[in-house]
């Protein structure tokens, strides 16, 4: 199974009224939104570090909590942004930016991320909501659902993923990441892979639209290796494959007989573009690459 681009949790207390207004929302939308792909839903008393395994090939994930404070209007969309600082115990086990920085600093993922708040009046035990919260769950469920349904053009694009998949292979963890913001800043669904093995294991799970490719990684041509592999496969042979590396500069320093059995063939990619990257000349790259292959 596919894991889900668009993860929505709720999380609080059931038994505690209003606090319980996260899984209420998600478990509501579990039913009017079941037929819709690539989606998860998931109730939580709290979160907990260990849920960034489930998160790690996320690329938007909308939290929905219940709010102590007065909240003007009901309830509010925050952004939420990866943070690693002390570990506070509040309401809830763990805060959704600290969450973040976990799944930044451990997979070097930083999904897109909004935190619903809704504000609550009544945190006594027992079960139920105060009517007030109810009807702000209620809105703030067909806001949510109006998103999807009419196909906002960030959910359209980003969420669903229905612009352009492009697979990064590289092994340089900050280039990837500083790739990943150039490249999801223009709209495109970014997925990430670390060395060849894992590359090709993507390819399989599912086709990118376009892949950029490391040359240098486990070994000095291991980009090189996976290109010929992906030309000879019927499947991979159309890829567009833009190949990024400091290659030319090594050859030179070490000498073309390192480099041999690869010089007399055709290589098998698109476009060679050299380090340090021009980020604008990435981009056009990668629009021209799409649009010849009707992607863009």
């Amino acid at each position: 199974m596919k894991t889900p681009k668009l993860w929505i949790i709720g999380y609080g207390n059931t038994q505690r009224r209003d606090d319980g207004i996260g899984p209420y929302v998600v478990e509501r939308l579990r039913e009017v939104l079941k037929d819709e792909k690539g989606i998860h839903f998931l109730a939580l008393h709290q979160l907990e570090p260990d849920l960034i395994e489930d998160l790690r090939k996320a690329t938007q994930i909308i939290l929905i909590d219940a709010a102590i404070r007065e909240i003007e209007g009901g309830w509010q969309w925050i952004k939420v942004k990866p943070q690693l600082g002390d570990l506070h115990y509040f309401m809830h086990h763990i805060k959704p930016a600290f969450l973040l920085g976990l799944l930044q600093s451990i997979y070097h993922q930083s999904p897109r991320t909004w935190l619903i708040s809704i504000q609550g009046d009544d945190f006594d035990f027992g079960e139920g909501f105060s009517p007030r919260a109810e009807k702000r769950a209620h809105k703030v469920i067909a806001e949510i659902v109006n998103l999807i349904n009419n196909q906002i053009e960030w959910y359209k694009e980003e969420i669903m993923g229905n612009g352009a998949d492009i697979l990064i292979i590289e092994d340089d963890r900050d280039l990837v990441n500083s790739l990943r913001i150039i490249l999801e800043s223009k709209n495109y669904t970014v997925r990430a892979a670390y060395n060849g093995k894992e590359g090709y294991a993507e390819i399989e799970e599912k086709i990118p639209d376009l892949i950029i490719l490391d040359v240098m990684m486990a070994t000095v041509t291991e980009g090189f290796d996976l290109a010929f592999k992906l030309r000879d496969k019927p499947q991979y042979k159309n890829i567009p494959i833009v190949m990024v590396t400091g290659f030319p500069e090594k050859m030179a320093k070490e000498g073309p007989e390192r480099f041999q059995h690869i010089m007399g063939e055709s290589w098998p990619v698109s476009h060679i573009l050299e380090k340090p990257i021009d980020p604008e000349e990435l981009v056009s790259i990668v629009k021209a690459f799409l649009k010849e292959a009707g992607k863009g």
